[in-house]
């Protein structure tokens, strides 16, 4: 048998092989067909009808993968060496012959199969991750790798070692470390980056020598470990900057160690829902994201020393460690001219301010008050129109700390009236405003002090700032149950405040379905703000058809920014009974006229609703008699009482009805 032969019969044998092993493997999307025509291409090559190029072309059209070509052309050598080793044992010389083209072949299918992969790494180089330094570094490196391998340029290969890649440099900004957060997660990532330059070293020595097949295996290994860090520092980002408030406290706290003086600033636009009612919710968000723009820019070849994050309670929080103070006041006021700019720019001069101080060892343990702190000093800022306050001087960083230290002593007083259960009730009288009979009573909680009862007027602040209101609202649902029989003695409608983080509170709506249980004969009313009514309408509708013996109440009505149409839609199913007049109504209503047009208004909507109306802080006759007139239902304040303990309530009934 002539060589031509012997050289098809081979190929048909290697084929039928594979086709033969696919089925048993149940590769369904390989065709024989595509085998078939990898066949007659490899045919057309050895017989020099195409040449290497177009042989190549031919046989990547067929989309298979490279392992399956590289399969082919071994079964072809091995049946190849069988045939002739049966059929024409003297043409040794002409097999090898053969054995090498096939292998040049697979050796140049393998570098553009090379071509062809390299772009699986592009998602990593085009990731919008590249805004922070270490992903960057990472995604920089892969795009240096990306670019040799497609444009044949070895030279341009990354050959650096770790030690001297931008990642190395990067892994100990601000930024990185809050990512990583702690010393495992930071060396994991360190020894990810490691593997992957060490697997990028052995891809290239293997390019190098132009072994293209076994290159193509190192580089599967090479893009499995890149995709590892990428998506790896993708899932760290998103938990760090999601979470920006808390995460920035505790790399502040981490960071205490390795930095003793650290200087923490925040930025805020003056007042956010006023802008998103003046100008429209997108332009504010523009105005937040340029802000993030220009803050980032900013600090792009700082952040060694920089970190700047979005934030909740503010907008943006910065940190600023290895640095001098001088240098710290310089960049925060560069950066307040710079956005002042790009605001006008941009169409719009939103006013805000940036304030900050510096974090010396005095503050030790109190990294986790930084947001009580800042607070602080925004309202020092208010106060002095200041755009820019930052404190960085001995005074004024004392004086900061002793304030500090001041307010821990008052949580330390209501943490521990909390933990005692010294916290009692009183109740406000609410009177039918034609008659001033009592029909319900509002409960107040107060903090016992010895023989006093203390208003929270002085701790309010203290105790939303420091999640302690859940657990005043549990004790007052407490002792309301234990005075269950007493208050039913004046009336079976009480009104109850209730903060919105006790709203969310999983323990709380435990106790809240134990309490409504057990006060079935009682019409309780939720108070709740007008910003809670808009973000939870779902969540209270449900709240109220479980329970019939609840609805709710908006509190300080008028204050905020109330949706009509959601205001009706709760009306109309019940979930809201009453609405409660801001104060400031009630407080010039005897003076304006125009108030008191729209408390008409309020008024008569409201009856055609069906919702009571109740107005608070009615402090004088005349304002009781015109809050009658324009329709108003109930009234409250100290027109008709003050908050009393149901005892006194009671007192003062009976000495009424004796009288």
């Amino acid at each position: 048998m002539n060589s031509k032969n012997l050289i098809k019969k081979s190929a048909q044998k290697a084929s039928e092989e594979l086709i033969k092993n696919l089925s048993l493997i149940s590769y369904s999307e390989i065709s024989e067909k595509k085998v078939e025509n990898i066949k007659k291409v490899i045919l057309k090559f050895l017989s020099k009808e195409l040449e290497v190029s177009e042989a190549i072309k031919e046989i990547i059209k067929n989309k298979l993968p490279f392992f399956l070509i590289q399969k082919f052309i071994e079964n072809f050598k091995v049946e190849l060496a069988k045939e002739i080793a049966v059929e024409n044992p003297d043409s040794k010389e002409e097999t090898k012959t053969i054995k090498a083209k096939l292998q040049n072949l697979e050796n140049e299918i393998a570098k553009e199969y090379l071509k062809i992969n390299i772009g699986e790494l592009e998602d990593i180089k085009n990731s919008k991750l590249k805004k922070y330094a270490l992903y960057r570094a990472h995604a920089n490196y892969i795009e240096r790798i990306i670019e040799s391998v497609r444009r044949e340029e070895l030279s341009k290969f990354p050959l650096e070692s770790y030690t001297e890649s931008d990642f190395k440099t990067s892994i100990y900004y601000p930024e990185s470390i809050m990512a990583c957060m702690n010393a495992y997660l930071c060396d994991y990532l360190e020894n990810l980056e490691k593997a992957v330059f060490r697997a990028a070293k052995a891809f290239f020595i293997l390019l190098k020598k132009g072994n293209y097949t076994e290159g193509l295996l190192a580089f599967g290994e090479l893009k499995e470990l890149a995709l590892k860090v990428s998506q790896k520092l993708a899932e760290l980002y998103f938990q760090a900057f999601t979470k920006g408030d808390s995460n920035f406290i505790k790399l502040v706290e981490y960071l205490k160690e390795f930095y003793p003086k650290q200087f923490i600033a925040a930025l805020d636009f003056a007042d956010l829902k006023k802008l998103n009612r003046t100008l429209s919710e997108a332009k504010v968000d523009k105005i937040l994201e340029e802000t993030e723009k220009v803050i980032q820019n900013f600090f792009e070849s700082q952040k060694k020393n920089y970190l700047a994050v979005r934030g909740i309670n503010h907008n943006f929080l910065i940190l600023g460690v290895g640095i001098e103070e001088e240098k710290f006041e310089k960049d925060i006021k560069k950066l307040t001219v710079l956005l002042e700019k790009t605001l006008k720019q941009i169409g719009t001069e939103a006013p805000f301010r940036v304030y900050g101080f510096l974090l010396d060892e005095r503050f030790e343990g109190f990294e986790n008050r930084l947001n009580n702190l800042l607070t602080k000093l925004k309202e020092i800022s208010k106060k002095e129109e200041k755009q820019v306050f930052i404190i960085t001087n001995e005074e004024g960083i004392e004086k900061l700390f002793k304030w500090q230290k001041e307010q821990l002593r008052k949580i330390s007083f209501i943490t521990g009236k909390i933990n005692n259960n010294n916290i009692e009730i009183v109740f406000q009288p609410i009177a039918d405003s034609k008659t001033f009979n009592i029909i319900a009573l509002e409960t107040l909680f107060r903090l016992r002090d010895g023989d006093s009862l203390v208003p929270p007027g002085l701790f309010i602040d203290l105790i939303y700032q420091f999640n302690l209101i859940t657990n005043i609202d549990k004790i007052v649902l407490k002792r309301i149950l234990e005075q269950k029989d007493l208050v039913a003695s004046v009336t079976t409608n009480l009104f109850i405040n209730v903060s919105p983080q006790s709203l969310s509170s999983v323990s709380f709506l435990k106790k809240l379905d134990n309490f409504l249980k057990k006060m079935e004969n009682f019409s309780i009313f939720l108070e709740i703000t007008e910003q809670r009514l808009l973000e939870n309408a779902c969540e209270l509708k449900q709240i109220s058809k479980k329970y019939p013996n609840l609805k709710f109440a908006i509190d300080d009505f008028g204050s905020g920014y109330s949706s009509f149409k959601l205001v009706i839609d709760l009306a109309e199913n019940r979930t809201l009974e009453v609405l409660k007049l801001d104060g400031s109504f009630t407080k010039k209503i005897s003076s304006s006229q125009f108030t008191r047009n729209v408390v008409k208004a309020i008024g008569s909507l409201s009856k055609n609703l069906g919702i009571k109306t109740v107005a608070e802080f009615v402090e004088e006759p005349e304002a009781a008699e015109i809050l009658k007139k324009e329709g108003i239902d109930f009234l409250q304040g100290y027109f008709i009482s003050k908050p009393k303990t149901i005892e006194e309530i009671i007192y003062q009934a009976e000495k009424v009805s004796n009288f």
